[in-house]
C-alpha cells in the first residue's frame, strides 16, 4: 500500500469506532473485489449501469443489528460504484469507499440513527476523480479529524499526482505526495512517495512494479531516508491460468524478507471473485493466524453481498447487503430475463400495487426493506405467472424502501417511495 493509502487510513479515525471499523471493513470488502476483478480483466459493464445507493450489516438471520454499534451507509450521486474500472485502478484508488457522489454512514443508539461519517467526492468531466473529503460528523464538529485526497490527472485523464491533505482547524494542510511513472505501455513502472515539512516536500521512499506477460507480478517498496534505498515491502502475486491465485506481502526483519500476509482467491463462472481467504503472521507467536475469509455473492455482475464468515463456524456470520438504483430509470438492482415488476402508484401514500410477469409460473416471494435493510414486509405468493399484489403501507413511515422480488430465477428489486 502506498504511503497516500496508508496516511489517509490512519488519519480517518471516526470517535464511533465501531461504526467506523464496520463501514471499513465494507468500503475495504467492495474495493478488494474490484480490485481483483480489474486486475484479471474479467471486471464487466451491466447492461443498464447501476450505482450503490446504500449498504446494511447484518447478522446471519437478515436482521438489522439493533445495538449501540448498528451501521449503515447511504450513497449518493450519478455514478457506478461496483462496475466503474478506472485505467489503474488495480493499482491505485481511494481505498476506502467505492465511487460516489457523497456517502452517509449512520450508527443506531438503539432508538435512532446518528449521522457519525460523511465522504464527499468530485469528478472531473471524464469521470476521473479529483478529490475525496473525509468528515467525522459524531463529534459535532464536520471538520475536526477531517481529511482529504486530491488527484492530479493529465489531459489523458492518467493519475500523475495523488496527495494526502489534514484540516488543522483554520485550512488544509498538505502531507503526503505521491508521483506516478508509468511504462512506454502505460503500466506504472514506479511511485514516489513524498512527506511535506511545512516548506517543501522531501522524498522518503519509493515503490517499484515487476511485470510478466502484461501482469503484474511483484511490487517492491524502498526506503530512502538514509540515501541508499533500502528495500521494506514486497507482494507477489501469482496465476492460475488467467486469474488471481493468491497474493503474499512481505516485510523486511533483520534484513531478510518475512511472509506477513497470504491472500487466496476463488471465482465463479462468470469470472468474478467469490471468496478471498486470508492469514497473516503472529510474530509474538510465530504462527500464521486462524484464515479470515470473505465471500462474495453476485446477481449476475451486481455484487449483491458481502459475507464475513469465520470458517470454524461458516453458518453463522455477519454481512453487508449491497443496495442499487438504475441510472436511468430508477429501478433498483437489476433487470433479470422473464420477470418484469411494475409498482404504482410511485411514490404511494397507503397503498402501494406491484405487478409480476413471468414467462412461465413459478414460486415467488414478495419483500419489501426500509433504507436500514430491514424487512417490514414480506409474502409468498406460491405458484403463479402472473401476480398483483397490494402492500399495506399505512403503518409505515414516510421515507424510501425496496421492494424485492425473489424468484427460483433470480431477484429483481424496485424501489417504492413513501409519503404522508
Amino acid at each position: 500500500m502506498s504511503a497516500v493509502l496508508a496516511g489517509a487510513m490512519a488519519m480517518q479515525a471516526s470517535a464511533q469506532q465501531t461504526a467506523s471499523q464496520r463501514n471499513e471493513k465494507i468500503r475495504k470488502a467492495i474495493h478488494e473485489a474490484n480490485r481483483i476483478n480489474v486486475r484479471n480483466n474479467s471486471a464487466k459493464t451491466a447492461a443498464v449501469q447501476h450505482r450503490l445507493v446504500g449498504t446494511a450489516f447484518k447478522y446471519t438471520d437478515g436482521t438489522i443489528i439493533e445495538t449501540s454499534d448498528s451501521t449503515h451507509n447511504v450513497y449518493s450521486g450519478t455514478r457506478g460504484a461496483i462496475n466503474l474500472a478506472p485505467a489503474i485502478y488495480d493499482l491505485y484508488t481511494p481505498y476506502e469507499q467505492p465511487d460516489f457522489d457523497q456517502g452517509k454512514s449512520y450508527s443506531n443508539d438503539g432508538s435512532s440513527w446518528t449521522l457519525v461519517e460523511q465522504y464527499d467526492q468530485t469528478f472531473d468531466a471524464n469521470d476521473k476523480m479529483v478529490s475525496s473529503v473525509y468528515q467525522d460528523a459524531y463529534n459535532g464538529n464536520p471538520m475536526t479529524n477531517s481529511s482529504r485526497m486530491r488527484y492530479v490527472n493529465n489531459s489523458q485523464g492518467i493519475l500523475q499526482e495523488a496527495f494526502s491533505d489534514s484540516w488543522n482547524g483554520t485550512a488544509w494542510q498538505e502531507e503526503v505526495r505521491d508521483v506516478f511513472r508509468y511504462t512506454s505501455g502505460g503500466q506504472i513502472d514506479s511511485i514516489l512517495n513524498y512527506s511535506y515539512d511545512g516548506s517543501q516536500w522531501e522524498q522518503v521512499s519509493f515503490s517499484v512494479f515487476t511485470y510478466n506477460a502484461g501482469k503484474q507480478v511483484k511490487q517492491e517498496e524502498y526506503d530512502i531516508t538514509s540515501g541508499t534505498p533500502e528495500i521494506t515491502s514486497r507482494e507477489v502475486i501469482t496465476y492460475a491460468n488467467v486469474f488471481i491465485d493468491s497474493i503474499i506481502g512481505s516485510y523486511v526483519q533483520n534484513g531478510n524478507l518475512v511472509e506477513f500476509y497470504k491472500n487466496k482467491y476463488g471465482y465463479n463462472t462468470a469470472g468474478n471473485v467469490t471468496r478471498q481467504t486470508s492469514v497473516s503472521w503472529d510474530q509474538m507467536n510465530s504462527t500464521w493466524s486462524d484464515p479470515e475469509t470473505t465471500d462474495y455473492v453476485w446477481s449476475g455482475d451486481l455484487l449483491d453481498q458481502v459475507r464475513f464468515v469465520d470458517l470454524t463456524n461458516p453458518t453463522e456470520y455477519e454481512y453487508a447487503q449491497l443496495y442499487y438504483e438504475s441510472f436511468t430509470t430508477g429501478v433498483d438492482k437489476y433487470e433479470l430475463a422473464g420477470v418484469h415488476v411494475n409498482t404504482f402508484p410511485n411514490p404511494a401514500r397507503n397503498l402501494v400495487t406491484a405487478e409480476v410477469n413471468l414467462q412461465r409460473a413459478q414460486e415467488v416471494t414478495l419483500s419489501l426493506y426500509n433504507i436500514t435493510g430491514a424487512k417490514v414486509w414480506s409474502k409468498n405468493t406460491g405458484m403463479q405467472q402472473n401476480i398483483r399484489e397490494q402492500i399495506d403501507l399505512s403503518g409505515l413511515s414516510a421515507g424510501l424502501y425496496h421492494l424485492q422480488v425473489a424468484t427460483p430465477s433470480g431477484v429483481v428489486s424496485r424501489k417504492v417511495s413513501v409519503i404522508k
